[in-house]
């Protein structure tokens, strides 16, 4: 069976497009560089829409870690504070700052999930 030779392109332009990605390259940068090698509008446009998921799933991923990193600095200030309530220790307060970075983190995290940064 004989791959139509936009499929080709398509494929070759999409191999490029990743290395440029992965070199931290903007989603311009990639369409001019794309353009510059004259490969077809159609398939350009294409590329560029792969790319864009590739960006978005990173994006959702550190998202997530970031969520579940800000849930788990709650949940140690929570524990900590809880057990030296009533040792007299300025412990207590020291963790509710940290409670509070956690929290900070985790609603950043929130908003990379959402793709609201």
């Amino acid at each position: 069976m004989k791959v139509p030779h936009t499929e080709l392109l398509f494929e070759e332009a999409l191999n490029k497009a990743k290395g440029l990605y992965v070199m931290g390259h903007t989603n311009k940068y990639i369409e001019l560089h794309l353009a510059d090698k004259k490969y077809p509008d159609s398939v350009i446009d294409g590329v560029i829409l792969q790319i864009s998921q590739l960006r978005k799933a990173e994006r959702r991923q550190n998202g997530i870690q970031k969520l579940f990193f800000g849930c788990t600095i709650i949940a140690a200030a929570c524990l900590t504070t809880y057990f030296s309530f009533h040792s007299d220790s300025p412990v207590g307060i020291l963790m509710a700052g940290t409670g509070i970075l956690g929290v900070f983190v985790a609603v950043k995290g929130i908003l990379q999930i959402l793709n609201f940064e």
